[in-house]
């Protein structure tokens, strides 16, 4: 008599467990996994192109001076992931701060955030970040040295649009989302290509404030410019699966 109960207990409990999965299937539930992001900065150290002033003549050809950058941040106040899935329909997920995150980009790992993403393949995957400037500091800012034939001279770069916030688009590889519970997205933020317009009669020419060359939306506004233009394109993503 108790083994017959226990067999009925089983019987009824798989019976329950194939309703459960044939009732997501029919409603067309998929099983979720998380995807976090962290971001890896790479090319801290760039060669400059030269550059004659009030000329538009320039060379491709380096001249020894280079910019490396050594500390810095990013107020990180939303990021979106976009891509297709295999049934070609466009998939959109953010993840937003309640309040700003403040990134240490040349700190150890942290991962900023969690999205939740349905099982599957996603084609045409890219990431959108949102910077925003706060009341302690720019949307981005880097720090470094600018090495020349003239000397070693402090550079800082400020970020900072005031309410406007400044987006980074990086473009990533398909995802395939399946067995693992977790997933990290990196978000590759190349430094050198972030100064991709800037030569090194720019730097040269700039004006110092306290032995420093401060690039912000009020000081070398000219360089600054330039930088600004190569934000949305110095940026792109890949994951650790």
């Amino acid at each position: 008599m108790k083994n017959t109960s226990l067999k009925t207990s089983a019987l009824l409990l798989m019976v329950l467990v194939l309703s459960i999965v044939s009732c997501a299937k029919k409603n067309g539930v998929t099983p979720k996994k998380k995807l976090s992001y962290q971001f890896k900065v790479t090319g801290a150290s760039a060669a400059l192109v030269a550059g004659t002033q009030n000329s538009t003549l320039t060379t491709t050809a380096t001249t020894g001076a280079n910019i490396t950058w050594q500390s810095g941040y990013a107020n990180v106040a939303s990021i979106s992931f976009e891509g297709k899935n295999q049934d070609n329909k466009q998939s959109h997920e953010d993840f937003i701060e309640s309040a700003v995150y403040k990134l240490d980009l040349f700190g150890t790992t942290q991962l900023i955030g969690k999205v939740d993403l349905a099982v599957g393949t996603y084609r045409n995957v890219d990431f959108k970040i949102e910077l925003k400037q706060t009341a302690s500091g720019a949307a981005l800012f880097l720090k470094g040295v600018y090495a020349s034939a003239k000397g070693n001279i402090p550079v800082e770069l400020s970020l900072n649009e005031g309410n406007d916030n400044m987006e980074i688009k990086a473009i990533a590889k398909d995802l395939t989302v399946g067995a693992k519970d977790s997933y990290i997205a990196y978000i590759n933020l190349h430094l050198d290509k972030l100064i991709v317009g800037v030569k090194s009669a720019d730097l040269d020419a700039a004006t110092l404030t306290g032995g420093t060359i401060v690039i912000s939306s009020t000081s070398n506004v000219a360089i600054y410019t330039k930088i600004k233009a190569t934000l949305g394109n110095c940026s792109d993503g890949d994951y650790n699966n």
